[in-house]
């Protein structure tokens, strides 16, 4: 049996976390990802860890959570549609909201379905400022910046399944303190 334990943040260090959690592994092994002191993460590393288990479970590896009910992020991983995408059904204990352009959850596409065009759209309206939204639906002020940021995520993704042809994972997310946009792409 291999454990990873997380660690407790996953923000810029992502080279390091994507090979920690990357390991040998064969057939019918089994793998515990412990969350016991995970606090903060950025959707990018929740994308790695999904497919990462993913891997796991089509190579029939047996994965298993461990402290994943009781973790200071769980609400967050929730939110984030972390556990339903790795096929954990647990009881949410908030009341969902719309996002309102501040995150995109993780939104699986490709051979399963996800449309291209609502995932971009998505995506675009957590990288365009408050102040530029208006501008999405006025033909004559058009937003730029959506407009480019809509293109080049259609085709991310596009070309992801295409070359891939499989399933692929993707989230954003707004951190307003620093005017910064996290996106998460992966297959």
């Amino acid at each position: 049996m291999k454990e990873i334990i997380l660690p407790k943040y996953v923000f810029d260090e992502l080279f390091d976390f994507i090979e920690a959690i990357s390991f040998e592994t064969d057939e019918h092994d089994s793998v515990v990802f412990d969350f016991a002191y995970v606090e903060n993460y950025s959707p990018v590393a929740l994308v790695a860890i999904i497919c990462r288990v993913k891997y796991l479970q089509s190579i029939k590896a047996k994965v298993y959570f461990r402290n994943h009910d009781s973790f200071r992020a769980l609400t967050y991983f929730q939110r984030m549609n972390f556990f339903s995408i790795c096929n954990l059904n647990m009881d949410e204990k908030f009341k969902r909201h719309d996002s309102n352009g501040n995150f995109q959850e993780i939104q699986e596409f490709g051979r399963l379905g996800g449309s291209v065009e609502k995932l971009s759209e998505g995506i675009a309206l957590c990288c365009i400022p408050e102040s530029e939204r208006w501008k999405i639906d006025d033909y004559e002020e058009n937003s730029e910046i959506y407009d480019l940021v809509v293109y080049a995520v259609s085709e991310l993704i596009n070309n992801v399944f295409q070359h891939s042809g499989s399933n692929g994972y993707i989230s954003a997310q707004v951190y307003r303190k620093g005017e910064l946009v996290r996106l998460g792409i992966a297959d």
